[in-house]
Order: structure tokens, then sequence, then C-alpha cells
């Protein structure tokens, strides 16, 4: 089982750790009463030495102090919390996700509702311009023809004019004796009788 230590993570040593490490406290106390001559042999043949034995045993004493159901309640209650935040941070980020596709949904309906209202726009826009066009045809054509009958009635009123005139110049010419014509008339008159 690993646990967590203010130096690091270790590994709490089971009970033949243990006893390993009094068995090897205990040849250092013999061998530190042995004459220097026979200290070496004994020292060649240990390969593994084992510092801080004190604080390896401070340790187990650690994790048997504390019980077994306790550390699977913590273990338990770290795991919860971190699900728990896990399953948060995955609601969190769907919620965005869903926040940002509504979003996305929302300005492609604004940018469709837009085109269609500029191209209905357009389109009454060259509606009212044909309207105009074809207003402006009507008046035109409507002139045209005013024109042309402004024109007749002139033409004809000219007519009437000219004929007017002639007819008084016509009866200011008969009510007019012309004297020569009369002084003709009498002589051949008078060359007759």
């Amino acid at each position: 089982m690993i646990i967590s230590v203010a130096s690091g993570v270790g590994v709490i040593p089971s009970a033949s750790t243990q006893a390993a490490a009094n068995a090897n406290d205990q040849k250092k106390l013999d061998a530190s009463k042995m004459p220097s001559a026979q200290k070496k042999p004994l020292q060649e043949s240990k390969d593994v030495k084992l510092k801080n034995t004190g604080s390896w045993a401070s340790l187990a004493n650690l994790s048997s102090n504390t019980p077994v159901s306790a550390k699977k309640q913590e273990s338990t209650k770290s795991f919860e919390l971190f699900k728990k935040q896990a399953q948060e941070k995955e609601k969190r980020e769907k919620a965005l996700k869903q926040q940002e596709e509504y979003r996305r949904i929302q300005r492609e309906k604004e940018e469709k509702e837009r085109i269609r209202l500029e191209n209905e726009r357009k389109r009454e826009k060259e509606e009212e311009d044909a309207l105009e066009m074809a207003r402006n045809a009507q008046l035109l054509s409507e002139k045209d023809q005013q024109r042309e009958t402004d024109n007749k009635l002139k033409a004809q009123r000219e007519k009437e004019r000219l004929r007017e005139q002639e007819r008084r110049r016509r009866q200011a010419m008969s009510n007019q004796i012309d004297m020569n014509e009369q002084s003709a008339l009498m002589a051949r008159f008078e060359d007759g009788l």
C-alpha cells in the first residue's frame, strides 16, 4: 500500500522487512563487540545496507496505528470527490458545447433571416423600379398622345382660320366695286350698242 509522507511517496515495509531491519541492527551491535579481524568477513557478506531504519520503523508504526477501514474510507471519499469533480467538469464542458452549438445555430438563423430580408428588400425595390418605369412610360405615352392631339387641334384651327380669312377676303371683295372692271363693262356695253 502506498501512502504520502512529507518528504515524498514511500512504501510501507511489511513485517518481514521490519524483522530484517531489526536483525541487521542486532548484527551491527554484535559486530561492534567483535574484534576488527572478525568484522571484515561479516561486512563483506552483507550486500544491502539499510539506512535510517528507525524512520522505517516509525513509518510502520504510523501505518499500524491508522485502521485499514479509515484508509479505505479516505481513499473512497477522495475517489468519490475526484469522480464528482470529473462529472462536474464533463457537465460544464457539455453545457459549454451546447451553448456554443446554440449560439452557432442562432448566428446561422440570424444570417439566414438577414439574407432573406435583404433579398425581400431587393425584390421590392426591383418591383418599385419596374412600376416607376411603367408609370413613366405611361406618362410619356400620354404626353405624346396629348401633343399629337394638340398638334391636330392646332392644325385644324389653323385651317379654319385660313378658311375664315379667305371667306372674309372674298366677302370684302364682293362688296367692293372694282372700278376698272366697271369701266371695262361700260365700254363693252357701249360698243355693243
